[in-house]
């Protein structure tokens, strides 16, 4: 389990292996690191257009996209944000996409 950018830890509990495989694909890793120096607002935005665009792939049969790949990355990478403080504690992809239309509650939750 590896690509050109990082090699994720395997993991131990079933949770822990499912994000691995998840996050190891070239493209995510690729789009993640794309990801660096932007604000927190940007890195937002920029998981939306991942995740709505993932999803319509997914949907058109796309095999390189597969939907519950595109939730767990989305949802992990928000969840880091988290946990390095740039978002509330707590939020998930649930969340945000929730709030994505109703941009200023979503705005309130980014940490300055």
């Amino acid at each position: 389990m590896a690509n050109s950018i990082r090699t994720p830890r395997e993991g131990v509990t079933d949770s822990q292996r499912r994000i691995a495989r998840a996050v190891d694909n070239e493209e995510w890793q690729k789009f993640r690191v794309s990801m660096r120096g932007k604000t927190t607002e940007q890195k937002i935005k920029m998981l939306r257009h991942y995740f709505e665009g993932g999803i319509v792939k997914a949907m058109n049969g796309d095999t390189d996209y597969i939907y519950d790949d595109i939730v767990v990355r989305v949802d992990n990478y928000i969840k880091a944000l988290s946990r390095g403080g740039q978002l509330e504690p707590g939020l998930s992809l649930e969340w945000v996409l929730s709030h994505l239309i109703k941009w200023d509650a979503l705005k309130e939750k980014i940490r300055k």
